[in-house]
């Protein structure tokens, strides 16, 4: 089925609608776990879900959904995003992360492709598929999480509440689809005491972020500051990592310093090679990314994030890094690898689909992304991104190519019918 220009106008207004908040984690008040912002949100995508006639549930301020009654009570289809996202600075974006403006075919928002933009076209393509008749055997619920960037920790506490789905998708990585996705561990190393010539390092948002600004305060206050490209840990190498330059210049001022050798030799490498903790497989390979510096009580604290293959397992891993690395390590947000066969009935719909509505041939992907496929049962990811589109998830001027837009709302439409019917 396909979106008439009338439909696709109003898509549109509604993805600059739900991207107008700015819904980064926040501290907890009454009633909103993740704090008011994402809470707003929640409640209007909800509202939303309501003005298109469907049921919906508040489950807690941690996660929502919005119901598409199916015939068999039994049997559901579950449609898992996110409406949590990375935090924007205005000062870094031509185009204000939070206004839904457009230029050149491209929409710019924070949140247009990781995760609101997809969700939307998701939650419209069952409006779509209501309005044209359609009635589907599984239920299907769209389950907005609040908390999938800093922990996931709205999806979790939703399965505590909720049984979950039969099947269910993800619209938040790359078609065709992905049936495997890397393990991943965020730690911290604890890389020793600064060195008198050095008053203060600080750089980066988040582990999972590579690192756009790192900053270095000499003790005669000279400040030395690089500058970088931000991008997903998951792809790393689309982006530019800025403490590299920064570890690089400390390590010649202060050469006797063991940390900052340690980051500056064996940590500033993508592929872990120099580290000692390359990994690969038949199927992918590991990558690391240095994305938080800052001192703690004079110590200086790499926060770091690791993505590794499908074959090892999370303690194999954890036991790599610590042979490797000199200093105290603490082990924070980790993640076993997802594997789901490529035969499965859900992996081969919807790559089938996929390559029926757009003429092509592909194979299911691993990634190095981590989505809500690892904490749902019999769940995928799938989609939005198109095989060689620009990544600017995570980055300034986050935007979603609205031929893109249309194309995807499509796919998944037909992709819900199929898995539904």
């Amino acid at each position: 089925m396909k979106i008439n220009d009338i439909q696709f106008e109003e898509l549109v207004s509604v993805v600059k609608r739900v991207c107008s908040f700015d819904s980064a984690c926040a501290p907890a008040i009454e009633g909103a776990p993740f704090g008011k912002n994402i809470n707003d949100c929640l409640l209007d995508f909800l509202a939303l879900g309501k003005e298109y006639g469907f049921e919906t549930e508040n489950v807690d301020g941690y996660a929502g959904e919005i119901i598409f009654k199916g015939t068999d009570e039994n049997l559901s289809l579950g449609i898992l995003g996110h409406l949590d996202i990375i935090p924007a600075d205005p000062k870094e974006w031509k185009h204000h992360p939070f206004k839904g403006e457009i230029e050149d075919g491209f929409l710019f928002a924070r949140g247009t492709m990781d995760d609101k933009g997809p969700l939307v076209a998701c939650l419209y393509a069952i409006k779509l598929l209501k309005d044209s008749g359609f009635v589907p055997t599984k239920t299907i619920k769209i389950i907005a999480g609040c908390d999938e960037e800093t922990g996931m920790r709205g999806v979790k506490y939703y399965l505590t509440k909720k049984t979950p789905p039969t099947i269910s998708f993800t619209p938040d990585a790359d078609f065709p689809v992905i049936h495997a996705e890397k393990g991943i561990m965020h730690f911290e190393v604890n890389c020793g005491k600064l060195p008198c010539c050095i008053k203060d390092i600080y750089g980066g948002v988040r582990a999972n972020v590579v690192m756009d600004l790192a900053t270095a305060i000499l003790a005669d206050g000279t400040k030395l500051e690089t500058e970088g490209l931000a991008a997903h840990a998951a792809i790393a190498h689309k982006g530019k990592n800025a403490s590299w330059e920064l570890l690089q210049k400390l390590h010649e001022i202060c050469p006797d310093h063991k940390g900052i050798e340690f980051l500056a030799n064996k940590v500033c490498d993508i592929s872990g090679a120099k580290w000692g903790i390359d990994a690969k497989d038949n199927l992918s390979q590991l990558t690391c990314n240095l994305g938080v510096l800052r001192v703690v009580d004079g110590n200086l604290i790499a926060t770091i994030d690791i993505r590794f293959p499908v074959s090892y397992t999370l303690e194999q891993m954890k036991d790599i890094v610590r042979a490797h690395t000199p200093f105290d390590v603490t082990f924070d947000h980790c993640d076993n690898p997802l594997l789901v066969d490529k035969d499965s009935f859900l992996v081969q719909t919807l790559l089938s689909t996929y390559n029926q509505l757009t003429n092509s041939n592909l194979d299911a992907l691993v990634i190095g992304g981590g989505t809500y496929s690892k904490q749902m049962p019999n769940c995928v990811a799938f989609g939005p991104s198109f095989p060689d589109e620009e990544e600017t998830i995570h980055m300034p001027d986050e935007r979603v190519n609205l031929e893109n837009l249309r194309r995807f709302c499509e796919i998944y439409m037909e992709a819900i019918k199929r898995l539904s019917e």
